[in-house]
């Protein structure tokens, strides 16, 4: 069995197209920075859809740390106010 590698991506709505030139028994891998990949076996006879859902996946990192600098209206730069949300429960 000869085994080969093709790869092609997603446009920005998520659709994609394989050209496949022979039917048969394929592997495909379905994946995503951020989402758990999925392996399907498909068998090819025809044209064939294929709707998949990658599911979210967490990713565990160290500690992040936020560095910023004040600035204000007499600062030679741009800037923005960032407020902190505060949420109450009732």
């Amino acid at each position: 069995m000869k085994t080969q590698f093709f790869g092609v991506h997603t446009d920005s709505e998520g659709n994609y197209s394989l050209l496949v030139r022979n039917g048969g028994v394929y592997k495909l891998r379905f994946s995503f920075i951020g989402f758990e990949s999925q392996i399907r076996d498909i068998t090819l006879k025809g044209d064939t859809v294929l709707n998949i859902v990658l599911l979210a996946k967490s990713v565990m990192t160290e500690e992040v740390f936020v560095n910023a600098t004040r600035a204000g209206e007499q600062t030679p730069m741009a800037y923005s106010t960032v407020y902190q949300r505060r949420y109450f429960k009732e």
